[in-house]
């Protein structure tokens, strides 16, 4: 059970970035089941959107492409059948606020708090994202499980070479290297 972070719906509507090939194999794991349907928030879809636009922007030329994969983005995870879109209540940014008040030695975005207060609330155990850094420090906080980092395109291309010489196992190209089988 996983909570779907923008990091995830970036990567897997952008063919350059660099978690791409990652987030696609996620997305072939929850179209078929292996991943039961999982979760995102209306912050996720906002905070999407907006990453996808700024970075688009910041590469090309034509604003209208990266205001129309914005757009994509959005009804993507709005309207997709294979996951769950919750909104946030006001109760879950009270909790959040408490929480981003009391530590204020973790330097993280209030979306990532609202993310995983929801993926607690849900009762999701990881949270699949490509934010390395911060979702390390703020999991724990919430009794979650380790997340799934996004691995960059060349470590999933290497990893899966792995697994077609079983050197490694196959639930790993989801769930990362050495990671082991969740149970369900």
């Amino acid at each position: 059970m996983v909570f779907l972070d923008s990091g995830f719906f970036v990567a897997y509507t952008n063919q350059r970035d660099q978690y791409h090939k990652h987030a696609l194999h996620i997305a072939a794991a929850i179209f078929n089941g292996q991943i039961i349907k999982p979760y995102t928030c209306d912050y996720v879809l906002n905070e999407s959107i907006n990453v996808v636009r700024r970075r688009i922007n910041e590469k090309e030329k034509d604003t209208s492409k990266a205001f129309n994969l914005a757009c994509s983005v959005g009804k993507l995870i709005l309207n997709d059948k294979y996951w769950i879109m919750s909104v946030i209540r006001k109760e879950h940014i009270d909790s959040c606020l408490r929480m981003y008040s009391e530590h204020e030695e973790i330097n993280t975005s209030f979306t990532d708090l609202v993310v995983c207060q929801m993926a607690k609330d849900l009762g999701q155990k990881k949270v699949v994202t490509g934010d390395h850094k911060h979702f390390k420090l703020i999991t724990p906080l919430f009794n979650l499980d380790e997340p799934i980092y996004l691995m960059k395109n060349d470590d999933f291309d290497t990893l899966k070479e792995k697994v077609i010489r079983k050197k490694a196992k196959p639930h790993e190209l989801i769930y990362g290297e050495g990671a082991p089988l969740p149970s369900t």
